[in-house]
């Protein structure tokens, strides 16, 4: 068997993992090994790197070229320097540092993806390494930003537009590049620390920078679903790595992968469930793929007891009703209990006063919890009963993370009196008692809430995305011929958007726009229009799902201004019907929308932001370039799978 496919062995002071990662080598049949190895830092390390020396001249049959450091460069400068001399004598090619030991896998995984992707400038790099095991998905890969440099691979092409001092980084921060990408999240601040510590000589190293160039780039990494790379440099010697984490898997799976072409979409659970792992010092969870290919397969019928505030409402009456009725048409036994009822169906019924023993008499396998705001259910009865009886939450709203009694309409107490802050500290502290000390599992629709969840109540929970239904839009009369459209629940005086911002942002951009727009607004109390020297507001009152869909069909673009929010429908209502989306810069937003929708993204109350991102978007509609594909949001069924999974391993385990 032979490997033809460049590989670059960067060298240091360890002969005993060299040799290992040598033997690999030669094993799986590489011809085109080119050496680069630093030199010593002081009188001790000379003799490590003089057996360093012999041990690659028995390798000489393999080994191509070799250059080496007469001093020591230290991590950042002997690897940049090593990799720019390897791709100044070849086009594309693999990259082990000396503790990086492949498996057989990982040289055909590398060599059919370089070849795979060699003309696709989205992909920037294949990374070898899953430093979590195992990420179950559809294909034997997928993308991330964040790419892993134990063992990988890239091209000529790519590694020439890298600087690792990262000149545009300060550009790239004033435009909230690094909140673009991962959200208003502490992932996004650690990612943006560790790229400043790094370009400013804190941290020895230049991967950091390297994935941070990524971002910039828009580009990605592709990660193999399962780890093909063993790190064999845990011990005193490691520059970095001196000891395993329990968070690390760092066995190899060596079965063969099917590496046909995947969607070229990023895993942001993927890389929350990364960053979530190190910070708990834990095992990953699996990904939703993996709960929705259990619930998909099984034929196990259940009964099960969703409790909501009501049955009809926002986005979560939505969510809880979709799931409800899939389940039944399913043929599961499902019962959703509500404090208002509006619907006229069977398996729709009133929360008693006693409502523990009518969920109990109900006999459910999984208890489903979505909104309590306004239910005479309590956490800490739900915490009881989770002793007994499966309980799964999902955190549509950011409720169990504040302090707040009722509805969250704030994150932080920082803006409370002390009498009220006092009082919210108190409402949170017996929230994280009660919650840890329940068997409750939590779901959450975005990996913004996932961060949030665990940072205050230290609980891991899952990702399920939000599903929605296709809906055909109404043939109705639209009150404008060429809208912009906003849809909130009475936009005016709603304390989760933004329509003062939006209202102001709108006139200032109709002043530049050529061609100027309306606004649309539906969900109001009434219907009023207001006519304005540029353009009409138009408010529109609650509309059937229908003639929601054909306001959406007949707009230019949808507006989401927001000042909180999780993962809202109207987003992915959007997407739906493949119309772009203007989004403020909070909660979960910012992980739906597409690369040109990203650049939208603006941070809320910042009117002036948003004038130029609606100016932009109306601009890039009317020129003809919104060409890019936008996100394909998830259905009611798979998310529906998804749960279903949830259930039977709560249940079976």
């Amino acid at each position: 068997m032979r490997m033809n496919t460049p590989v670059l062995l960067l060298a240091y002071n360890r002969p005993t993992q060299l040799i290992r990662v040598l033997t690999r080598l030669q094993e799986c049949g590489a011809t085109q090994i080119y050496v680069s190895q630093d030199g010593p830092k002081n009188f001790a390390d000379k003799e490590r790197v003089k057996l360093v020396n012999e041990a690659l001249v028995e390798f000489d049959s393999i080994i191509v070229k070799r250059q080496h450091s007469t001093t020591n460069s230290g991590c950042k400068k002997a690897v940049v320097n090593g990799i720019n001399w390897f791709f100044s004598q070849v086009e594309e090619g693999i990259i082990l540092e000396d503790d990086c030991l492949p498996n057989a896998t990982f040289f055909s995984f590398c060599t059919e993806l370089l070849h795979q992707y060699r003309n696709e400038d989205y992909v920037q790099m294949i990374s070898g390494n899953n430093p979590l095991g195992h990420w179950d998905t559809k294909g034997s890969h997928f993308f991330s930003r964040i790419g892993h440099i134990w063992g990988w691979a890239t091209w000529k092409t790519s590694w020439k537009r890298f600087n690792p001092e990262l000149p545009t980084l300060l550009d790239f921060e004033a435009e909230s590049g690094f909140e673009k990408a991962f959200g208003p999240t502490l992932l996004a601040k650690t990612r943006k620390n560790l790229t400043n510590q790094s370009v400013d000589g804190f941290i020895d190293t230049w991967d950091y920078q390297w994935n941070a160039h990524l971002l910039m780039l828009g580009g990605a990494a592709a990660v193999p679903c399962k780890n093909l790379v063993e790190n064999i440099g845990f011990d005193e010697d490691g520059t970095h790595t001196p000891h395993q984490p329990r968070w690390l898997v760092n066995d190899t799976f060596s079965e063969s992968l099917n590496n046909g072409p995947v969607a070229l979409e990023i895993s942001r659970e993927y890389e929350m469930e990364l960053f979530l792992a190190q910070k708990s010092n834990s095992q990953a969870h699996n990904s939703h793929f993996n709960f929705e290919s259990t619930g998909k397969s099984s034929a196990q019928k259940l009964r099960i007891i969703h409790i909501n505030t009501t049955d009809i409402g926002g986005g979560a009456e939505k969510i809880a009703l979709n799931i409800h009725h899939q389940l039944l048409l399913l043929g599961h036994e499902s019962c959703l209990l509500v404090s208002t009822k509006k619907l006229d169906e069977d398996e729709i019924k009133l929360l008693s006063n006693d409502w523990m023993k009518q969920v109990l008499e109900f006999k459910p396998d999984v208890i489903h919890v979505h909104n309590l705001h306004g239910t005479s259910v309590s956490l800490k009865g739900l915490t009881e009963l989770s002793k007994t009886t499966k309980v799964l939450w999902t955190l549509h709203d950011s409720w169990l993370t504040t302090g707040s009694v009722s509805h969250p309409f704030l994150l932080e107490a920082s803006g409370l009196s002390l009498l009220d802050r006092k009082g919210w500290k108190t409402q949170l502290s017996g929230g994280n008692e009660l919650i840890n000390g329940s068997q409750i599992r939590f779901t959450a629709p975005s990996n913004w809430m996932r961060e949030r969840f665990f940072f205050k109540h230290n609980k891991r929970s899952y990702l399920v995305p939000n599903g929605i239904t296709k809906i055909v839009g109404s043939k109705i009369e639209i009150v404008s011929k060429r809208y912009a459209l906003f849809i909130a629940n009475k936009p005016e005086t709603n304390p989760y958007k933004d329509f003062e911002s939006l209202k102001s942002a709108w006139e200032k951009a109709n002043v530049s726009l050529s061609s100027p727009i309306d606004l649309v607004c539906i969900g109001a109390s009434s219907n009023s229009t207001t006519k304005t020297e540029t353009g009409t507001l138009h408010l529109v009152e609650c509309q059937s799902a229908d003639n929601v869909m054909a306001y959406i069909n007949s707009a230019l673009f949808v507006i989401h201004a927001s000042k909180q929010d999780n993962a809202p429908l109207a987003i992915l209502e959007a997407h739906l019907l493949n119309k772009p989306v203007v989004a403020s810069l909070v909660g979960g937003i910012p992980e739906l929308p597409s690369n040109m929708e990203q650049h939208w993204l603006c941070a809320p109350k910042d009117s002036d932001a948003l004038t130029d991102s609606i100016i932009a978007a109306t601009n890039t509609i009317d020129a003809g370039k919104n060409t890019e594909k936008l996100p394909i949001p998830t259905s009611v069924e798979a998310m529906t799978d998804t749960y279903l999974g949830h259930y039977l391993n709560m249940i079976n385990g």
